[in-house]
């Protein structure tokens, strides 16, 4: 093994076929060329070389107090100081320091480990390494990291100040942590997740243990969780969020709480669909929830602004209120609440049921008086002593609708209080403070029984007025002819024979007659006449007298 007391400079490439290089007071300086060692470089200063690798063997191992290269391949790497690398970094062994390691290409380790006692590990790019990281921090000022892919990660404290990534975190075996977890992306994790004393907080990304379970002795934040899909295969918490559970999205098979649920309270910005939950204070949910198994809730209330969806049933100690309700198997509570409607097989209510709708396919009970209620209050069904009421709040106070009890029914409406009552003595319509109404939209009758519309009457009104008006006028035209044919002068005592001329008025009609006598014997006198009008038919007259 070479041995310098001093500096070792070289201007080319410097190789140490079968032994190790030991400088043991000065640097390793290689200025254009690369560094070749068949075993071990021992250094109590620093190493500078441009590229620093084996084509065969690799380093057995690396001592020196500050590395900088432009690309490192070997087989363990021991630094006493800092590792500042521009290029790869590729070991197949384990890489032990105590003071930073500072990367802007990747850093990849094929077998071994990544050991840091005392320092911090910088990464510009990627951590790949099939074992583990045991680090005191792990974080980029910068650029952060793009993606860490490890083993195991264990560390005393993970922040964005410390483990800082852009990217993902994909871990394939336990996820172990003293302190808190603070990440800006995903975590998604194949393993268990176990926090012994922290918390975990994903401030943009989700949480994602596809086939694991999670315990945390501390809380659970991920916006606390927060996410557009957060899948869990059974998640154990001492407390699930101490303000809310806040996530676009939550799915899980179970969630099992030793303590609250978001003090006592579930509140979900998005969907929430498992397979059971049993919660024993507040449910509040802002998305739709579906559940496709039971959902009980013993002490506390169910709030949701969307839809809530069970397959099976509902069970919920308190109250519920809902926008719709769809529940395939059996609902049992002691108030209910829905603004929108209930879909169910069998509804049973011990107290009051306040809703805006009920579609259900089996039986329908309740112990006490039930409304169902929309969300404004305007709107609702009641039974009350055995009366049933739907109805709407008219601006009165009063409710339009219909109200039914076992000897009458009345159909009420209009702002003030119009009402039909329909009973054993007929159909009776009362207005307002008593005064009569008007019943509009009759048809016109066609059997003796029928109801007669004013439209008929008025109708047959006319017909009549027309035909009195037009007797009139035609009585008018016959008295005007009577009258002309009377205005016709009569035959002279001396004469024999007499033509003459008539006219007469009334009401409107004039007429003229023409008229004839004739005395055929001293004693003996014929006449005969014709009139006509403008208004009536001809009027023609005759006429013979005796006298003696």
């Amino acid at each position: 093994m070479p041995t310098v007391a001093a500096d070792l400079t070289v201007d080319g490439k410097l190789t140490v076929n079968t032994g190790g290089i030991n400088v043991t007071s000065g640097s390793i300086q290689i200025e254009q060329g690369s560094l070749h060692a068949r075993n071990g470089i021992s250094t109590n200063g620093d190493i500078f070389a441009g590229k620093i690798y084996s084509k065969s063997t690799q380093f057995v191992d690396t001592y020196t107090n500050t590395l900088s290269t432009y690309e490192i391949t070997t087989e363990n790497l021991s630094v006493a100081g800092n590792i500042a690398n521009k290029g790869s970094f590729t070991n197949d062994g384990n890489i032990k320091n105590t003071g930073s390691i500072q990367n802007t290409g990747d850093i990849t380790v094929t077998s071994g480990n990544i050991w840091i006692q005392q320092g911090s590990l910088h990464a510009r790019n990627g951590i790949s390494t099939n074992e583990d990281i045991y680090a005191g921090k792990i974080y980029s000022n910068s650029s952060q990291f793009g993606d860490t892919y490890t083993n195991t990660l264990s560390t005393y404290e993970i922040t964005t100040e410390n483990l800082s990534v852009a990217g993902n975190i994909a871990n394939k075996g336990s996820f172990t942590n003293d302190g808190d977890i603070k990440n800006t992306g995903n975590i998604q994790n194949t393993g268990d997740i176990i926090v012994t004393s922290g918390s975990i907080r994903i401030h943009q990304g989700s949480l994602d243990l596809f086939k694991s379970n999670m315990s945390i002795d501390g809380d659970l934040y991920a916006g606390t969780i927060y996410g557009k899909s957060t899948q869990f295969n059974e998640m154990t918490a001492n407390n699930i969020s101490t303000t809310q559970i806040d996530t676009q999205g939550l799915q899980t098979n179970g969630i099992t709480n030793t303590g609250t649920t978001s003090t006592k309270k579930l509140e979900v910005i998005g969907n929430t669909e498992t397979n059971g939950i049993t919660n024993t204070g507040m449910i509040l949910n802002t998305g739709d929830i579906l559940q496709q198994g039971n959902l009980e809730v013993r002490n506390g209330d169910i709030v949701s602004t969307g839809n809530l969806y069970v397959e099976q049933g509902l069970i919920a100690g308190n109250q519920g209120d809902f926008r719709s309700l769809f529940v395939g198997g059996t609902i049992s509570s002691n108030d209910l609440t829905n603004s929108g409607t209930i879909s169910t097989t069998t509804l049973t209510v011990s107290g009051a049921s306040t809703t805006q709708g009920i579609s259900n396919n089996g039986s329908l009970s309740s112990t006490g008086n039930t409304t169902l209620k929309s969300a404004d209050n305007k709107s609702q069904v009641a039974v009350t002593n055995g009366n049933i009421t739907v109805g709407v709040s008219n601006a009165g106070g009063s409710i339009n609708g219909v109200t039914a009890t076992t000897t009458q029914t009345v159909v009420q409406g209009g702002t003030g209080t119009t009402t039909l009552t329909l009973d054993d003595t007929g159909a009776t319509f009362n207005g307002t403070n008593n005064t009569h109404v008007v019943v509009t939209g009759v048809a016109n009758g066609q059997n003796t029984y029928d109801a007669t519309n004013y439209g008929q009457l008025r109708s047959l009104r006319t017909e009549v007025m027309t035909q009195i008006n037009d007797m009139n006028t035609e009585l008018s035209g016959g008295i005007a002819a009577v009258t002309a044919m009377s205005s016709i002068p009569q035959l002279d005592t001396n004469k024999q024979f007499t033509v003459g001329v008539g006219a007469g008025h009334y009401n409107g009609s004039n007429a003229f007659a023409l008229g004839a006598r004739y005395r055929v014997s001293e004693g003996t006198v014929v006449s005969g006449s014709f009139a006509k009008s403008n208004d009536s038919k001809p009027t023609i007259g005759v006429g013979a007298g005796l006298s003696w």
